[in-house]
């Protein structure tokens, strides 16, 4: 189904969803719907069929004070929240210097997971709590788990039948008498009927009581992810012996092991993949304050962390060549150490392959806690580059380094196929989870990796995890203009004295690093990356507040 077909059925199952009494309107701009819903609502509006103050129409802004500045213009009603945990809520609603509390929160409840707590704190505190997948999740999950279905739970059965209702009908029933709204999703149009036929049911006291079943059937826990974090700054690798102020990396004196220096990378070239890392870490290594480790890409915070590689693996690492450099210059040995040393690993940033093995991200559908949470727990005050380019450039160049071996020449058609058939999984997958869902998705992106292309939803997650000002992004096209402006920003970023004039000619100067082979996408190609990539690139350029991070004009 292309995008036409698909918004037209959107628009239809509106319509038909007013028609039958719908009045709760849920809508976002990461699900790619809402101008398909605004047609649905524009018809039925235009038509007097319905009146604009008669609908409750929910979308999604950023910024809390945003909102607030909309609620007293009056162009906003209220201000709700999503899968907030209670100590979130409470501390939002303690917050100085907020207006309004949270009139309203959206929350994954269903009988397989009654979120009880959260529930029984939100109506005590008057917020209105609205139940997404309130008929669960059946099937099968991403990585192979099966999901219990609520429609087959023998209770919800025997039920049904004793009221003459289907078993979607009364697992609904079940959350509008505990009080909540609810926003089932469908756009059939004899579901979307039934669905709000509801009205002339009552479950009985002990009938209530009987859907409290374990939570063990329940999808991810989102109340246990604040817990988690809390335990993981608190992991064996974050307990060692008081740093060494003297360095500017963090590092200490194991006194486990014989008093070895151990040292955290002080800076990560965090991403992205065939966008110039190599390029950039190669120019910053001429800095005579930067040591060069063995190599630029580790690995250990993505993927060797996993395979059995221990935390002294990774420390090791960097302070090796800290400890290299107090033996060959025995002025610096006790004083103070100007010297720094970075971790290049260009999947930092993005490759959360390995969330489902995190703990925190149990039963998740999208994870919960990813590598920045961990490096946060390490290192809270580090410092963070990554570079973008042009997405569709971006995978072309991708495909071409890591699909087509060596002795090969890229054959344009082959990444023609390639890019459509992956466009298809990603829409499609769009169409029934979250946008960030199948982003963080690897079983879904193994055609071509086009989802490393939608980079704002990795820098929103790393944003909610470390101030702007620790995050220096920078564009691949913006260093080629300018190699020695955009260089000198990111010395000035790593708190570097300025290099000499013959240092930066030498930096200028320097040939690309691991430039892949030349090759060119078919136009065709190109226009399909380019339509697709938009929405997010432009997303990107509101968040950066710059416009040239939507590509429109390249």
């Amino acid at each position: 189904m292309d995008d036409i077909e698909l918004d037209d059925q959107i628009s239809a199952a509106i319509v038909t969803a007013l028609q039958a009494g719908y009045r709760h309107i849920d809508t976002a701009w990461n699900y790619q719907c809402e101008k398909a819903v605004g047609e649905g609502l524009r018809q039925e509006l235009q038509g007097g069929r319905i009146k604009r103050e008669d609908l409750f129409i929910t979308t999604k802004s950023t910024l809390l004070f945003e909102m607030e500045k909309l609620v007293d213009k009056g162009l906003v009603r209220s201000i709700g929240v999503s899968n907030f945990t209670i100590e979130q809520l409470t501390r939002l609603m303690n917050a100085p210097g907020i207006k309004y509390r949270p009139s309203y929160i959206q929350i994954e409840v269903h009988p397989y997971f009654t979120n009880s707590d959260l529930v029984d704190f939100c109506q005590k505190e008057g917020i209105v709590v609205t139940a997404y997948a309130p008929l669960g999740r059946a099937g099968v999950d991403y990585w192979g788990n099966k999901v219990a279905n609520i429609l087959e739970e023998p209770i919800i059965l025997e039920m049904a039948a004793k009221y003459k209702k289907n078993p979607g009908q009364v697992a609904l029933r079940w959350a509008v008498q505990r009080g909540m709204a609810i926003v089932p999703k469908s756009t059939n149009p004899g579901r979307l009927k039934s669905n709000i036929e509801l009205f002339d049911l009552e479950l009985t006291p002990e009938e209530m009581a009987a859907y409290f079943w374990p939570e063990q059937k329940s999808a991810c826990l989102h109340s246990l992810l604040l817990e988690r974090l809390s335990q993981l700054s608190l992991a064996p690798e974050r307990r060692r012996t008081k740093e060494v102020t003297r360095f500017r990396n963090p590092c200490w004196y194991n006194s486990t092991i014989n008093g070895q220096l151990e040292c955290l990378p002080f800076f990560y070239l965090a991403g992205f993949p065939k966008c110039g890392t190599t390029d950039v870490f190669e120019r910053i290594s001429v800095h005579k304050h930067v040591l060069k480790p063995g190599y630029k890409e580790p690995h250990w915070i993505t993927r060797l962390r996993y395979q059995g590689y221990n935390f002294n693996n990774y420390t090791r690492f960097f302070a090796s060549p800290i400890e290299n450099l107090i033996k060959s210059n025995a002025s610096i040995s006790g004083g103070y150490n100007p010297y720094i040393v970075g971790d290049g690993s260009a999947s930092t940033f993005w490759d959360n392959n390995k969330w489902p093995l995190t703990p925190g991200n149990e039963n998740c559908m999208e994870p919960g806690i990813i590598n920045a949470d961990y490096i946060r727990s390490l290192n809270p005050s580090v410092k963070v580059i990554i570079i973008v380019r042009n997405p569709a450039i971006r995978v072309f160049s991708d495909y071409v380094y890591f699909q087509v071996p060596n002795t090969s020449t890229p054959r344009p058609e082959d990444f023609h196929e390639k890019i459509v058939k992956q466009i298809v999984l990603l829409r499609t997958c769009f169409k029934t989870h979250s946008l960030r869902h199948c982003v963080y998705n690897e079983s879904l992106n193994t055609v071509a990796r086009v989802n490393i292309g939608i980079y704002y939803i990795y820098l929103e997650d790393w944003y909610q995890r470390f101030p702007r000002d620790q995050i220096h992004v920078l564009r691949l096209e913006d260093l080629r203009d300018n190699v020695t402006l955009q260089m000198r920003r990111i010395f000035q970023f790593l708190g570097l004295e300025m290099p000499d004039t013959k240092t930066m000619d030498l930096i200028k100067g320097m040939a690309v690093s691991n430039k892949g082979k030349s090759a060119a996408m078919l136009n065709k190609t190109k226009l399909i990356l380019d339509n697709f990539y938009r929405p997010y690139n432009r997303r990107l350029a509101q968040i950066m507040k710059e416009k040239r991070y939507s590509w429109d004009s390249v």
